[in-house]
């Protein structure tokens, strides 16, 4: 079986939306974050032209526009950056920090990914919020019926006891928004 190569020149430039990130590089880099080699204003693809991009780091583009991976510069740690425009989900960015604030945050009953940084993009309305990297619900996968049946009941008890995020937010569970 042939493995089918992707257009040499495909990756070798950066997606619309990843030029996003590597313009904001320089402001994240004050604020604390490095973003990966192929964000940065200086990249030169790794790979040479014959070679296939995916097996070089900086070979993998992103997937999600809005979502990129990064270093704390303070400590090493990996953690995740999401670009939040209010216009397009105006209560995101208040529902989120609701349960990262105070007593909240400590609540044994607050499952809610904290946010360890709120970063105001300068002349905009939007910001970048950050969060620890972590993984998929279902990652590893599960075993028995049991395991299944412990994740949602766990799920659930977070919705049903904990308090009310604020008013007009909506609150909803689905797979790619949960994480352990």
């Amino acid at each position: 079986m042939e493995i089918t190569q992707e257009p040499l020149e495909a990756r070798r430039r950066l997606l619309p939306h990843e030029v996003f990130w590597r313009d904001l590089q320089p402001w994240l880099k004050e604020n604390g974050y490095m973003l990966r080699p192929r964000f940065q204003l200086d990249w030169q693809p790794s790979w040479r032209p014959d070679e296939y991009a995916r097996s070089h780091e900086d070979g993998i583009f992103t997937m999600i526009p809005q979502i990129m991976d990064a270093t704390r510069i303070s400590d090493g740690r990996t953690v995740i950056l999401k670009h939040v425009i209010p216009d397009r989900d105006p209560l995101e960015i208040d529902t989120t920090i609701f349960f990262s604030l105070g007593e909240r945050a400590l609540d044994p009953r607050n499952h809610c990914v904290p946010v360890f940084n709120k970063l105001d993009i300068p002349d905009s309305d939007e910001c970048i919020l950050v969060f620890p990297l972590l993984r998929r619900y279902d990652n590893p996968p599960f075993e028995t019926v049991g395991d299944i049946f412990r994740t949602y009941k766990y799920i659930a008890k977070g919705y049903k006891s904990f308090p009310t995020p604020p008013k007009d937010s909506r609150v909803t569970f689905c797979g790619y928004r949960s994480v352990l």
